[in-house]
């Protein structure tokens, strides 16, 4: 895996078996070559048992990037309706063993070089976290398209980023929180102090509609 730190994709996800085998995909056609996948599952998903372990087999044969899956005993998302996600994103970072973390929803779809891309930028600024511009778009409408971003970061111009393990120090997830989770955890970061760099390019493309 020569000498590039280990990065950790976050997927949270539950009951979207189809999604999820995509982005398993996605994260596999990444040319950062030392990555881990940990998918936590916002809940019980007995269908999805099979396919993952069958994901993991052909991972640990073909040399693919690992994956660590575990489900949740409920669906903390329904149970905490403002917490959407928290749960299985404070797990999943529990989980991950990368110097560098980053949330990667089942409903993402990261350009082949995002990874390298954001690692790059993190490394060459010295930031604790990261960003592209993100596109976004949505089933009903998919002629058309949007990008989002600013920096300094602003509420709805984020919904992903890469961070060093380190910042989680000053600030962790939280419960019920009062809005989106990505936003709460950045602006936290923020206030406590962590540094910054935005890309100047879109990577990663987002269902704003999911």
């Amino acid at each position: 895996m020569g000498t590039k730190p280990l990065v950790s994709i976050i997927t949270p996800t539950w009951q979207r078996r189809d999604l999820l085998m995509e982005t398993i995909e996605n994260v596999r056609e990444q040319t950062y070559p030392n990555l881990e996948h940990v998918i936590v599952s916002d809940g019980p998903d007995v269908p999805l048992h099979m396919p993952i372990l069958s994901e993991q087999q052909a991972a640990a044969h073909r040399g693919w990037p690992p994956i660590a899956f575990v489900e949740l005993g409920r669906n903390w998302s329904t149970f905490l309706p403002r917490s959407f996600g928290v749960a299985p994103l404070t797990v999943g970072a529990m989980m991950a063993r990368g110097e560098y973390h980053m949330w990667l929803c089942d409903d993402e779809r990261m350009k082949p070089d995002h990874v390298e891309h954001l690692v790059d930028l993190i490394e060459s600024t010295g930031a604790d976290f990261v960003y592209p511009h993100v596109l976004m778009w949505k089933m009903a409408h998919p002629g058309v398209a949007w990008a989002i971003g600013t920096d300094p970061p602003e509420h709805g111009q984020i919904t992903n980023f890469l961070y060093h393990a380190s910042v989680l120090q000053k600030a962790m997830y939280r419960f019920d929180i009062p809005e989106e989770g990505d936003w709460d955890l950045v602006s936290r970061w923020m206030a406590a102090g962590a540094t910054w760099a935005m890309s100047d390019r879109c990577t990663i493309s987002h269902r704003a509609d999911h």
